[in-house]
């Protein structure tokens, strides 16, 4: 806290409030793991509350929460800390041999009625999110000198959700997830 509060008071009030959404996001996950069966969209996005808000609040701080440059590293780590959280999520699921609850593979699955599908439909919602972390991008000043950097950065989130992903495709783990769906 005395280290962060160096970059003033604006940037000790974002890294406060983000680290106060992280603990929302974290809250809300013990809850759900009572319910793992009627989880809804609107609760899974607040969930991810803790990546969005921890890395998205440090790229806002890396401009030291100036607008817009604040607010566009913002979008582009939030987005990118989401994708990364689906990533985590197939490789919680791989580690402990089971969809991990509360996860989009969880949420997605049980909808589908099939589990396959739910990781296939969550590998989707982890390029939706980087899509909308490239768009940061877009917005920066066109002589920002680390847009290659960024790039750089955003392609490794999706080379990490590749990975865990073609690893779960050949662990095959499809019908031992699917004995152990919640009911």
């Amino acid at each position: 806290r005395d280290k962060i509060s160096k970059g003033g008071d604006l940037v000790l009030d974002e890294f406060e409030a983000g680290f106060k959404d992280a603990r929302i996001g974290q809250y809300l996950d013990e809850e759900l793991k009572s319910k793992p069966t009627q989880i809804t969209e609107e609760e899974m996005t607040l969930s991810y509350k803790k990546y969005r808000s921890v890395m998205g609040t440090a790229g806002k701080n890396m401009a030291l929460a100036q607008r817009p440059l604040g607010e566009i590293f913002y979008l582009g780590m939030a987005k990118a800390a989401e994708g990364v959280g689906c990533g985590n999520e197939i490789e919680d699921s791989i580690k402990n041999g089971f969809v991990k609850i509360p996860s989009w593979p969880l949420y997605y699955s049980l909808l589908a009625e099939d589990v396959k599908k739910g990781f296939d439909i969550t590998l989707e919602k982890s390029n939706l999110y980087l899509k909308d972390a490239r768009l940061a991008i877009e917005l920066l000043p066109e002589d920002f000198s680390h847009k290659e950097f960024l790039e750089f950065l955003f392609l490794t989130v999706e080379h990490y959700n590749q990975f865990w992903y073609n690893k779960l495709q050949k662990a095959n783990k499809w019908s031992e997830f699917e004995s152990k769906l919640p009911k």
